[in-house]
């Protein structure tokens, strides 16, 4: 990289997604770790986060994906009171009973570093790897 190439997406690019029934989901307003903060900022957080997304897109937003995977039961349960249907964790999570948590649904990241070859183009190889291996 360059340090010029652009990460993230701006607002058109994510509307016309939307409109071609991509669904986005909150990561939070300001990708604060919710586990350091108190009651109100992690409302605060994912309230106002799902609003903008809301407000942009018109249309609901269902899911939550929290940021660094930082989570715990309290945040589960802002996370259901603020209206969204589920929400995602990093990785596998280590405390699974066999009964399905939908605020602590497992998920795997994927980054450029998961998916790009030695030449430092993207390999559909790699990327097939980095799925079995998580699967």
């Amino acid at each position: 990289q360059d340090g010029n190439e652009r990460q993230l997406l701006n607002w058109d690019e994510v509307l016309l997604m939307s409109k071609e029934n991509v669904d986005f989901g909150s990561h939070g307003l300001s990708h604060r770790l919710l586990d350091t903060l108190d009651s109100n900022e992690v409302a605060k957080e994912l309230i106002e986060s799902k609003k903008i997304i809301k407000d942009k897109l018109a249309r609901p937003v269902y899911s939550f994906t929290y940021p660094n995977g930082n989570y715990n039961r309290e945040i589960e349960k802002q996370t259901e009171k603020a209206g969204y249907a589920c929400a995602f964790i990093v990785g596998k999570n280590p405390e699974a009973t066999g009964k399905p948590n939908r605020y602590a649904i497992d998920r795997l990241g994927v980054h450029n570093d998961v998916s790009i070859s030695p030449n430092g183009r993207f390999s559909k190889a790699m990327f097939a790897f980095h799925l079995y291996r998580n699967a």
